[in-house]
């Protein structure tokens, strides 16, 4: 069955990059790589530098720690494509789809939340959309593919809906033209959300995924409607942080009355 796309259209900032070296870091050599937007330029603060190459899940890969996004070769197959991607990003070699428990760190502070029957069924095409994508697994990574699914259309998978939005906050108040930007490409492209998982999708090439996502760097003025769609996100994304933080709160105040 052919997959699906939730969206059409396309379109991808264009930005100057140095010159991509001719293989990656060690280990990981099968890769191509080219040179990342340096965070400086898309951060302001020393604080926001700090959060440069930290992970959202599993460890930090060799090629964040030194300045370099994997970008894979059109002629590769998704699947070797996506091995690749675990493999830079220190991901098993399941992608850890079954495990019971989503762990990561957000520098030294370690974080887990089950493994939801909705999680486990985004998360696997949320890797691919990495792979076509280019965006990193760090925090501003994160932000930014959350920020483009959200634009190019996952309100079927509200799993993936709500932790987009929980990927983009932080990052929406230290960089929120980074943010604009992903969202503003988002608009464009399309997502595999959706979609039907099976073998033959990942047969098929990188090409052929970034093609039917509408992944080909394109640009176009943003428009009146884009902007008012993101402002509406950007509300979303406020009342939804609000109310866990005074969920939060009201389970503080109820464990401090219950023990003292």
């Amino acid at each position: 069955m052919p997959v699906t796309p939730s969206r059409p259209g396309s379109s991808r900032p264009k930005c100057s990059r140095p010159e991509a070296p001719s293989e990656g870091p060690p280990g990981i050599r099968s890769v191509a790589y080219r040179k990342s937007e340096p965070r400086s330029k898309l951060f302001r603060g020393d604080f926001i530098n700090e959060i440069k190459g930290f992970k959202l899940a599993g460890r930090a890969s060799p090629a964040a720690s030194l300045g370099f996004v994997p970008e894979y070769a059109p002629d590769l197959t998704i699947r070797e494509a996506r091995r690749r991607y675990f493999d830079a990003n220190g991901f098993p070699p399941d992608g850890g789809y079954a495990d019971a428990w989503v762990k990561f760190k957000i520098g030294p502070i370690p974080i887990a939340f089950p493994n939801t029957e909705g999680r486990r069924r985004a998360v696997p095409f949320h890797d691919l959309h990495h792979v076509a994508t280019g965006y990193d697994t760090d925090l501003a990574g994160e932000a930014e593919i959350g920020a483009w699914e959200i634009a190019s259309g996952c309100t079927q998978e509200r799993a993936a809906l709500v932790l987009d939005l929980l990927a983009m906050w932080p990052v929406l108040f230290f960089a929120p033209a980074t943010v604009y930007r992903a969202f503003l490409r988002g608009r464009r492209e399309r997502n595999l959300y959706g979609s039907r998982w099976d073998d033959a999708l990942l047969e098929r090439s990188v090409g052929w995924l970034r093609e039917h996502l509408g992944v080909d760097g394109s640009t176009r003025k943003p428009t009146a409607r884009d902007r008012m769609a993101f402002a509406g996100w950007v509300a979303v994304d406020a009342a939804l942080n609000l109310a866990i933080f005074l969920a939060l709160v009201a389970t503080a105040i109820g464990i401090y009355r219950l023990l003292t």
